[in-house]
């Protein structure tokens, strides 16, 4: 199966009469259904903050945020939206609001009956689809290890929009030249990992990545890594109990750092935090700086046991990014988990 951007996939579903793309990798999903996140309060727990359930198409999307940034005389707003699925095997596909340019996204497994901790869906995508549109963000999630377990994937999409002096809204076509995008397609392993690599003027101006782990119709190859770093980003995953070889695919977005008509240069700056695993379900949050706005969010497990999958890497505020990553079937509570995210604000 290729991502979206190579292959078509997709059957129309409604939600509460606005309408989100979903599919299934190997299975179809049930519908879509209305309700909302389990209202975990803890702040380290990435189930925090319920969110409304948006739309992918038309103007009358319901938001996760929408925060405007103020630079001395431009500003960027930058918007989330989300929409899930409830099933099995889940594809759910998100795009942004017309006006906006999508810059980044991300994806969360919940639980239906809203216990945190009964999390078994493992991501296997969390990708910007790379057709040069800049419009749509896809997330995939799955059950393992011979478990039958539905859940609730949750895809994220944030879209950016820009102002010139005096409130003047920057058409999308004079900011798109400016944005560079691509994927790459890994060879077939048990852990798979590819590395997608910029140029100037594009250095240390990456303003997401993402993640497509290919398993097909096999038992499940699923995601480890989807992060980045000056030059790169790499998207890495694994088999688990049982082998299945495939191949990943990972993407990148950028910005260079020439003048945009009418609005002139963003500012980009990467915030990171990594934590020690001490849980079989393990978070980490990291802050979003005041006067910055989160673009994409990236997140690693690493283990020295049998091996950790991710399972959240999203935005559930403006002001903060979440991961979480767990083990499955075998216990293995070692290693690390990282959340990062790339932010903008107008430059100075």
């Amino acid at each position: 199966m290729k991502p979206k951007s190579l292959a078509v996939w997709g059957v129309s579903l409604t939600l509460i009469g606005l309408i989100a793309l979903a599919t299934g990798c190997t299975k179809s999903p049930s519908a879509l259904k209305a309700t909302t996140l389990p209202p975990i309060g803890a702040t380290s727990d990435p189930e925090a903050n319920p969110i409304p359930v948006g739309s992918t198409t038309g103007s009358s999307y319901q938001t996760v945020f929408d925060q405007y940034v103020y630079g001395a005389t431009t500003t960027v707003e930058v918007t989330e939206w989300a929409a899930y699925v409830y099933g099995e095997h889940n594809t759910v596909e998100i795009a942004v609001e017309p006006g906006y340019v999508m810059v980044g996204g991300g994806a969360q497994t919940a639980d239906p009956n809203g216990n945190p901790a009964n999390v078994d869906g493992m991501l296997t995508a969390c990708y910007p689809v790379a057709d040069g549109s800049y419009t749509s963000f896809v997330a995939a999630n799955k059950d393992h290890a011979g478990y039958t377990y539905f859940s609730d994937l949750w895809v994220y999409v944030i879209g950016i929009k820009l102002y010139g002096p005096g409130g003047t809204v920057i058409p999308t076509s004079s900011i798109t030249p400016h944005l560079y995008t691509t994927y790459l397609d890994s060879n077939p392993a048990d852990y798979p990992t590819e590395t997608v690599g910029v140029t100037s003027p594009y250095y240390s101006r990456i303003l997401s990545g993402g993640a497509f782990d290919n398993y097909g119709s096999g038992y499940g190859n699923m995601l480890t890594e989807a992060d980045w770093g000056a030059y790169s980003t790499t998207a890495s995953g694994k088999d688990q109990h049982k082998a299945d070889v495939c191949d990943i695919y990972g993407f990148v977005i950028a910005i260079d750092n020439n003048p945009i008509s009418g609005f002139g240069t963003l500012s980009v700056q990467t915030v990171s935090n990594t934590i020690n695993v001490v849980n079989h379900l393990q978070s980490v949050s990291q802050s979003i700086p005041g006067g910055w706005a989160v673009t994409g969010v990236g997140a690693k497990a690493t283990w020295t046991g049998y091996g950790r999958l991710l399972y959240n890497m999203y935005a559930p505020s403006a002001s903060q990014v979440v991961a979480a990553s767990k083990d499955v079937q075998t216990s293995d509570v070692s290693g690390t988990v990282e959340v990062m995210a790339s932010c903008v604000q107008p430059n100075q």
